[in-house]
């Protein structure tokens, strides 16, 4: 077994995409669907498992990473709670680690750019400062996700509420301490939350290729 097997990966994509005014996670994405970019890469990462949050299981974008039939481990927990905010999606998928899985990666659905280097950077910095509460990825000096959470820090993400998440414990007034791995490419971090990120998002991979 090797010294990355404790650390599971928990998908966050039980959002109501309320800015976007449809779901956008099934738009059209690169060859594939928005909610299937980052979960394919976290697929091929180093990550020992992935636990899917959703809102429910009767999405497209999730029928084609199960129908590719991935080989990494993975599990989907239906969030009832997910219209309370991000937090209880959280919650949720701390609920579904296993005994053994010691740390914990926070991913964000409508991230598409993270890169399988990303994730596996994250994971060797968890491996060689285990006594951090956590392991966050940041640029141009400001925290982001994907974070890994150390198992010390499972009793206060179970506390979270609303929609921050667990933005807040990583921030710089957090009590917390943490080691932060710095990316200079600020495009890695793309989130898409309304139809202007889309697009924006869209024209970048056209700038890409």
């Amino acid at each position: 077994m090797s010294g990355n097997d404790n650390v599971a990966g928990i998908y966050l994509a039980a959002g109501l995409s309320r800015r976007m005014g449809e779901s956008k996670l099934n738009l059209p994405f690169e060859d594939t669907l928005l909610g299937s970019c980052a979960l394919r890469t976290a697929m091929r990462s180093q990550l020992s498992r992935i636990i899917i949050v959703v809102k429910t299981m009767d999405e497209p974008w999730l029928r084609f990473i199960i129908e590719s039939n991935p080989d990494k481990e993975y599990d989907v927990a239906v969030c009832e709670a997910s219209d309370r905010g991000q937090a209880e999606s959280v919650k949720c998928g701390l609920n579904h680690l296993r005994k053994g899985e010691s740390a914990a990666m926070i991913l964000l659905a409508d991230q598409p750019f993270i890169t399988e280097s990303m994730i596996n950077t994250l994971i060797r910095h968890h491996q060689n400062w285990r006594t951090a509460d956590f392991v966050a990825a940041r640029s141009g000096q400001i925290p982001r996700p994907p974070v890994i959470f150390n198992e010390s820090m499972f009793p206060v993400l179970q506390k979270l509420q609303g929609d921050s998440g667990a933005r807040k414990l990583i921030q710089a007034e957090s009590p917390y301490h943490g080691v932060f791995v710095e990316f200079h490419d600020p495009s890695l971090f793309i989130d898409i939350d309304t139809k202007n990120d889309y697009e924006l998002a869209v024209k970048h991979i056209k700038e890409k290729s």
